[in-house]
């Protein structure tokens, strides 16, 4: 993962990057041991490439963020939530095409 373009979210600076951000934040739910978390953040790479700095883009482990996880109901990762304006605009599970959470980041553009 392009480690300085995403930002590691934890229940204390999630209110600060995350609600605060003054553009579209696209946060990934994941964890170490997950495959297909893994493959993801490949795809998330490429997504960086494409939106760069229109986009905040941040990483939750759920063993490590556990409230955060909690207090968005994530049951599974990988799982992706798009904030904007400090609300939650969407939401993904899984491996997902590149296409489809470009679909979602356009949404809030």
């Amino acid at each position: 993962m392009g480690q300085n373009s995403i930002k590691e979210i934890t229940a204390d600076n999630f209110e600060q990057e995350i609600l605060k951000a003054q553009k579209p934040a696209l946060l990934d739910f994941s964890a170490t041991w997950c495959g297909p978390c893994k493959a993801l953040d490949r795809v998330i790479d490429e997504v960086i490439q494409d939106y760069g700095d229109k986009v905040v883009f941040g990483h939750a482990d759920v063993d490590n963020a556990p409230t955060l996880a909690q207090q968005f109901g994530i049951r599974s990762v990988p799982t992706l939530i798009l904030f904007n304006k400090g609300a939650p605009a969407g939401q993904m599970v899984g491996l997902v095409p590149k296409d489809k959470i470009s679909e979602l980041i356009n949404r809030a553009l």
